[in-house]
């Protein structure tokens, strides 16, 4: 398998490898693999959206999918090379979209949403938050060259705020409840 294979990757994120950040992070031509991880994520979660909130869940799963990572990145970006710098902090938006995107990974199984059962969407919608999150650390940390874990999660953290506001607000525009399909 090679180095830059998508799949393999997307393996890689999926068991919390913490090295596959600092090669994708590296690889210039790995925006288009992020940008189709987001797309299937968004896709998949918005397929989920459709046992919640019907065809709107899925519009709505993938908007927030898609306009979530880039104001995700944005943010984060933002944040951890303007505001929470270090001396060693070198990064540009391309490498923060491109470990972010690879961070999504796991949102492809909110596609179970579409079971319509709400416990257990909830559950695993939890599960995929947390999952999603520890991957966005360890690449915020790789990414922004940070010695320190803990100003890596206030960076993710402030991130999420963001996207957890986008949601809400594309929710209310839509007539859902709120986020649907990180």
């Amino acid at each position: 398998m090679a180095q830059n294979d998508l799949l393999g990757r997307v393996v890689r994120v999926l068991r919390v490898d913490a090295t596959v950040y600092e090669e994708i992070e590296a690889d210039k031509d790995a925006l288009t693999q992020a940008l189709i991880i987001v797309v299937v994520a968004a896709v998949t979660g918005g397929i989920g959206g459709i046992g919640a909130g019907g065809a709107s869940g899925l519009v709505r799963g993938i908007i927030v999918g898609l306009l979530g990572w880039f104001i995700w990145a944005g943010v984060i970006y933002l944040l951890g090379t303007k505001v929470f710098a270090t001396p060693q902090t070198k990064a540009d938006l391309p490498e923060v979209m491109r470990v972010l995107g690879f961070a999504y990974a796991p949102s492809v199984f909110g596609i179970v949403g579409i079971l319509g059962i709400p416990v257990l969407t909830r559950l695993v919608g939890l599960a995929i938050l947390i999952w999603v999150v520890v991957g966005m650390v360890i690449a915020i940390k790789a990414t922004l060259d940070y010695t320190s874990t803990g100003r890596a999660i206030l960076v993710a953290v402030l991130g999420l705020v963001a996207y957890i506001i986008v949601g809400v607000i594309i929710g209310a525009l839509t007539g859902g409840a709120g986020m649907m399909g990180m």
